[in-house]
């Protein structure tokens, strides 16, 4: 059901968190996409607190607790790997952004 509800949620033309909303790691992560113009349903910011499958579900599948964070249908990572990477380029090419 976990797996169900997670790929309901990822598109492959937008960008998808998955936060918890007392992490501080979690609204760095919000913050840090703030910064972007993206179109409309573009980012999608999905609280997963109290949803213990659901994390359960990510943890394993990510390796790493929340944020997950997924460009398209990948995952990238959290927010140490969002800061090295060349993220802009990753947004303009699922057409993510205005």
């Amino acid at each position: 059901m976990a797996d169900r509800y997670v790929k309901g949620k990822i598109r492959n033309d937008g960008v998808t968190l998955f936060v918890e909303k007392d992490s501080t790691r979690c609204k760095n992560v919000e913050e840090m996409f703030k910064k972007y113009n993206f179109v409309p349903g573009g980012l999608k910011v999905v609280d997963i607190t109290g949803k213990e499958d659901v994390q359960d579900y990510l943890q394993q599948r990510t390796k790493q607790s929340a944020p997950h964070v997924f460009i398209g249908k990948q995952c990238i990572g959290g927010l140490s790997i969002l800061e090295s990477c060349e993220l802009p380029r990753m947004l303009q090419r699922i057409g993510a952004l205005k």
